[in-house]
């Protein structure tokens, strides 16, 4: 199967010709259940504008190894606009459109679609090796029966005061040696996290400044047998001599395991990764690895082989289901099957480079990110590989993506470096348990100095399960999500802390305070908006100030302001001034969307309830108090705010919102709260 001489043709010819091809999925998230058709509506539009009216289109369907699914052609003269082109896969797979313009006197054109079926069941085309990790670990323990004879050279033209940068050589098994670059910050602090990343297939990479500069100590390692120089040209001539002299490297030692190429790259870059972690710069709890294609199938293979990995993020990875030909699926880079076919040996042997038997042995969280019409990195072989990790995951799906990088790397390496650099304050520990009247609280660095825990008279009403359920979020309309422990794509930023404990500044807090009135004033950023957060605890109560002012000009969508996960054992709500309410049913609906001004619940398990009132709205746009029923998880508070705008440099808005827990019988919970509420507005 010549799962790359189709694609990339198609993919090279995506050129602009005289007439422009549109394809408009049925679903934009391209993803169906096994049996249902996938439908495109085709358009072709001519130079002058209009719809195209002579020549032909072809719409042909095959799965991701090119196997034939479907054909449908249609004759522009003949036949009205649009054009519809369905198909569909009985099993779980991906479906693959190409559709080819012949159009009279220019060259054909082509453009590319595809579909997931079910891609979650995927499964490696061959079994895992018995002795799998038996024989890396053998590899392990070979390798440190050796001296590692690990050589540091300086770069004094990249070295300045605030970093240092050096070549490193690592020794492996054989006499043979693995080569990269080590960059470590010089910036005051006694330890930084650190990040590897090994690069995709090519010439190699260089050292990486730019990410030491903002507080990692950064290893990057080759995968080629000799230093890779610094400039690209230079780097680029030694590759082109080195593959000359003995072909690619991918399949170099081929079919004996022990003599494969990668087998010493990896074991190399393991025993490089615990150097790193002995340095004495380096935080040893707090290293991550990254990379795409190559350099993403490496991140989940070291991730699986070395132990102080932390977090790994793979883009479009390669080096995963070497074994897909036998399910009828391609597999991926380097495609072992397709130029081994005939040899038993080679495929056996590719058992033990298979990133998707790695995964299962992953400890780690992991995020990846697969494109749907990759020729390379087929997203069948990806989703063979991610299925098969045990540990948190998550998977980005970019459904018009091929060979590339796109933002979706760029958030899922923000939330690789947020896990390696929680939000510390200097002289501050990771925690601070509070106890104000009758209220137990903590505040976490992990969720951003949010708070993290509410109970009222020894009760648990808030839950402290995920760091990310507290606070403010705010979403952008070109981004996504961004805010207090939401760590989809990049976090607030935080400029300053100031604590108050009765009355008096606090610059280090104890893990534990006990007080009568406690005060917390968080200033951050959240991309262009400078975000002032004032917690103030006292008379059993929380009121939270939300104060913004737009530093640049952003494009807002949504904010979500105070923000509380109360238990699920709250299980009924009201809207006081209205009158309206109801009971949690754990439907994972969002309940209530109303504009009221105080909202109510209670619990009838420790007959207790929570009165939330709005004291001072940001009025940009509507806004809607709502309860996101969530099954076994909580019943979520939030005050939603439809911004739906363009702020500019300078403009301010607030928010404001006291929160009540109370105790009452079940009788006359509604009451109490209304009582409370007409309280708290005679003040």
């Amino acid at each position: 199967m010549k799962y790359l001489t189709i694609l990339p043709t198609l993919l090279a010819a995506l050129t602009l010709t005289a007439a422009e091809i549109t394809i408009t999925p049925e679903r934009p998230e391209a993803l169906y259940r096994c049996g249902e058709t996938a439908g495109y509506t085709l358009t072709v539009t001519a130079k002058d504008g209009r719809p195209l009216r002579a020549g032909k289109l072809h719409a042909i369907f095959t799965r991701d190894s090119c196997t034939p699914v479907a054909r449908r052609s249609f004759d522009l003269a003949k036949k009205e606009p649009p054009y519809v082109a369905q198909a569909a896969l009985n099993e779980p797979g991906f479906l693959r459109m190409a559709v080819m313009l012949e159009e009279p006197g220019e060259k054909p054109q082509y453009k590319i679609a595809a579909a997931g079926y079910e891609p979650e069941k995927l499964r490696p085309g061959m079994p895992e090796p018995e002795d799998f990790m038996q024989f890396w670990r053998d590899g392990q323990r070979k390798l440190r029966e050796t001296p590692a004879d690990i050589r540091l050279t300086p770069i004094p033209e990249f070295t300045k005061p605030d970093r240092e940068v050096y070549r490193l050589s690592v020794g492996t098994l054989d006499g043979q040696r693995v080569y990269g670059f080590l960059t470590i910050p010089k910036k005051g602090k006694a330890k930084y996290p650190a990040l590897v990343n090994v690069p995709g297939a090519g010439p190699g990479i260089f050292a990486d400044v730019m990410l030491a500069d903002q507080g990692f100590v950064v290893l990057n390692m080759n995968v080629l047998p000799y230093p890779v120089p610094r400039l690209a040209g230079e780097s680029r001539a030694k590759y082109d001599e080195y593959l000359k002299a003995g072909g690619h490297y991918k399949f170099r030692g081929v079919p004996d395991r022990d003599r494969y190429h990668f087998r010493n790259v990896y074991l190399g870059i393991d025993r490089a990764i615990d150097y790193l972690a002995e340095r004495p710069e380096v935080d040893a709890r707090n290293i991550g690895i990254f990379g795409s294609s190559q350099g993403g199938g490496s991140a989940i293979i070291l991730a699986a082989l070395n132990a102080h990995i932390k977090a790994a993020v793979a883009n479009v990875p390669a080096l995963c289901d070497h074994g897909a030909p036998a399910k009828g699926r391609a597999p991926g880079w380097p495609l072992f099957a397709d130029e081994f076919k005939n040899d038993p040996a080679a495929l056996e042997m590719a058992r033990y480079f298979d990133a998707a038997n790695f995964a299962a042995h992953l400890k780690c969280p992991v995020r990846v990110i697969v494109g749907f019409i990759d020729p390379v990195c087929s997203p069948s072989s990806v989703y063979a590989m991610y299925n098969r990790i045990p540990t948190d995951k998550k998977i980005v799906n970019e459904p018009l993506m091929g060979h590339a990088t796109r933002m979706s790397y760029t958030r899922a390496k923000a939330w690789l470096f947020d896990q390696l650099t929680p939000p510390q304050v200097p002289g501050w520990p990771e925690s601070v348990e509070l106890a104000v009247g009758d209220l137990g609280l903590r505040l976490e660095s992990r969720s951003f100095w949010t708070l993290y825990r509410i109970d009222y008279k020894g009760d648990r009403l808030g839950v402290d399960q995920w760091g990310s359920h507290y606070g403010n979020v705010f979403s952008f309309r070109e981004y996504g999500f961004v805010g207090s422990g939401h760590r989809e794509n990049e976090n607030e930023r935080i400029l300053c802390l100031a604590l108050e404990v009765d009355g008096k500044p606090v610059e280090r807090p104890a893990p534990s305070i006990r007080a009568s009135a406690v005060k917390l004033v968080k200033r951050s950023m959240v991309r262009g908006l400078e975000v002032t957060d004032t917690l103030e605890i006292a008379d059993n109560r929380i009121t939270e100030t939300v104060h913004v002012t737009c530093r640049s000009p952003e494009r807002l969508g949504y904010a979500f302001f105070c923000m509380y996960p109360w238990a699920t054992s709250f299980t009924l709500y009201r809207a006081l001034d209205e009158g309206t309410g109801g009971s949690f049913t754990d439907s994972g609906e969002f309940l209530l969307n109303s504009p009221a001004r105080a909202v109510a619940l209670f619990n009838p398990k420790f007959n207790k309830g929570v009165l939330s009132i709005v004291e001072k709205e940001w009025r940009t746009g509507p806004r809607r108090e709502q309860y996101r029923d969530t099954p076994g998880r909580y019943r979520k508070h939030y005050s939603q705010l439809l911004a739906g705008k363009r702020f500019e440099q300078g403009q301010q808005c607030e928010f404001k919102m006291t929160v009540i827990p109370y105790e009452c019988t079940p009788e006359n919970w509604v009451a109490a709260a209304e009582k409370l509420a007409g309280k708290r507005e005679k003040k």
